[in-house]
């Protein structure tokens, strides 16, 4: 998540707004965000990483490569970009 991101500025997400917030609400109390009051528009919240966010973030963006990495071994590009556009298109179909 970039630093200062406001709720529904994170739609590449997939989250409804509701459990967004209340992942937020959760997020902030394990520390690893902070919601702070955007300063030009008091409606609007936005998130910050905090450094444990941060870290956090990183070593799960480790596990994930590595975990991607043996999933996809044995896979051409061109067969995962099939079943990209096949994940993609059971996505928009139950969406």
């Amino acid at each position: 998540m970039h630093p200062g991101r406001g709720l529904r500025d994170i739609t590449s997400l997939d989250i409804a707004p509701p459990a967004m917030t209340g992942l937020a609400d959760r997020m902030v109390r394990a520390g690893l965000i902070d919601r702070r009051t955007d300063p030009e528009d008091k409606r609007i919240s936005r998130l910050w990483l905090t450094r444990l966010g941060r870290e956090v973030g990183t070593h799960a963006l480790a596990e994930l490569g590595a975990l991607n990495a043996t999933l996809t071994e044995g896979f051409t590009d061109a067969e995962m970009a099939v079943v990209s556009r096949w994940l993609a298109a059971v996505h928009a179909r139950f969406d």
